[in-house]
């Protein structure tokens, strides 16, 4: 409940970046596909995304550009 309230709450001012750090971890996968679904609308309002996940599907759909990290350090 507090990964949903906290990610609704970074949208509710129309910001032109979000920062999110493994934000679908705990939603179930309802929660999972609105979540997306909202940051997809705030992509084609012409905001920016940066986020951490390690759900490789979620990575190829929401994003453009990627950066991989390994021990910290960037491998692609």
């Amino acid at each position: 409940m507090k990964q949903k309230i906290s990610f609704v709450g970074s949208l509710f001012h129309h910001p032109k970046l979000i920062i999110l750090d493994e934000p679908f971890t705990a939603m179930d996968k309802e929660s999972t596909l609105a979540a997306l679904d909202h940051l997809d609308k705030h992509k084609a309002l012409g905001g920016s995304l940066i986020f951490s996940s390690h759900q490789e599907n979620v990575i190829k759909e929401m994003t453009d550009s990627k950066i991989f990290l390994k021990d910290g350090k960037i491998i692609h």
